[in-house]
Protein backbone atom coordinates (compact mmCIF):
# COMPACT_ATOMS: atom_id res chain seq x y z
CA UNK A 1 0.00 0.00 0.00
CA UNK A 2 1.20 3.36 -0.73
CA UNK A 3 1.83 6.26 2.26
CA UNK A 4 0.27 8.88 0.04
CA UNK A 5 0.06 11.17 2.85
CA UNK A 6 3.63 10.51 4.05
CA UNK A 7 4.28 11.34 0.20
CA UNK A 8 2.20 14.78 0.42
CA UNK A 9 4.23 15.53 3.54
CA UNK A 10 7.40 15.27 2.27
CA UNK A 11 6.73 16.99 -1.17
CA UNK A 12 5.00 20.01 0.93
CA UNK A 13 8.14 20.22 3.42
CA UNK A 14 9.98 20.41 0.04
CA UNK A 15 7.97 23.17 -1.79
CA UNK A 16 7.49 25.21 0.94
CA UNK A 17 11.01 25.54 1.52
CA UNK A 18 11.75 25.84 -2.21
CA UNK A 19 8.75 27.89 -3.70
CA UNK A 20 8.20 30.91 -2.29
CA UNK A 21 4.19 31.40 -2.88
CA UNK A 22 3.24 27.95 -1.19
CA UNK A 23 2.85 27.38 2.96
CA UNK A 24 1.89 23.67 2.89
CA UNK A 25 -0.09 20.76 0.71
CA UNK A 26 -2.14 18.31 2.45
CA UNK A 27 -3.64 14.79 1.71
CA UNK A 28 -7.70 14.29 2.48
CA UNK A 29 -9.25 11.11 1.96
CA UNK A 30 -12.48 11.83 1.67
CA UNK A 31 -11.61 15.46 0.82
CA UNK A 32 -14.17 17.78 0.56
CA UNK A 33 -14.40 18.22 -2.84
CA UNK A 34 -13.03 14.62 -4.30
CA UNK A 35 -12.63 11.16 -2.95
CA UNK A 36 -9.16 12.21 -2.45
CA UNK A 37 -7.40 15.43 -2.74
CA UNK A 38 -4.66 17.39 -2.08
CA UNK A 39 -5.42 20.75 -0.90
CA UNK A 40 -2.64 23.39 -1.53
CA UNK A 41 -2.72 26.51 0.80
CA UNK A 42 -0.63 29.27 -0.26
CA UNK A 43 0.89 32.46 1.39
CA UNK A 44 -1.70 34.86 1.38
CA UNK A 45 -4.18 32.41 2.70
CA UNK A 46 -5.75 30.87 -0.65
CA UNK A 47 -6.73 26.95 -0.67
CA UNK A 48 -6.98 25.06 -3.91
CA UNK A 49 -7.65 21.46 -4.02
CA UNK A 50 -6.54 18.97 -6.70
CA UNK A 51 -8.33 15.87 -7.09
CA UNK A 52 -5.71 12.83 -6.71
CA UNK A 53 -8.63 10.11 -6.15
CA UNK A 54 -7.77 6.44 -7.85
CA UNK A 55 -3.74 7.97 -8.58
CA UNK A 56 -0.73 6.16 -8.09
CA UNK A 57 2.25 8.23 -6.38
CA UNK A 58 3.56 9.06 -9.60
CA UNK A 59 0.48 10.34 -11.14
CA UNK A 60 0.15 12.45 -8.05
CA UNK A 61 3.12 13.62 -8.47
CA UNK A 62 2.05 14.86 -12.22
CA UNK A 63 -1.41 16.15 -10.81
CA UNK A 64 0.50 18.65 -8.13
CA UNK A 65 3.15 19.84 -10.84
CA UNK A 66 0.20 20.26 -13.51
CA UNK A 67 -1.52 22.96 -11.20
CA UNK A 68 1.34 24.11 -9.56
CA UNK A 69 2.59 25.16 -12.92
CA UNK A 70 5.85 23.78 -12.00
Amino acid sequence: MEDKKGFVEGLSSLLSKHYSGIESLEYFRPGNDYNEEVVVTYRGGYQQPINVSCDSIPAMLRDIARHLEI
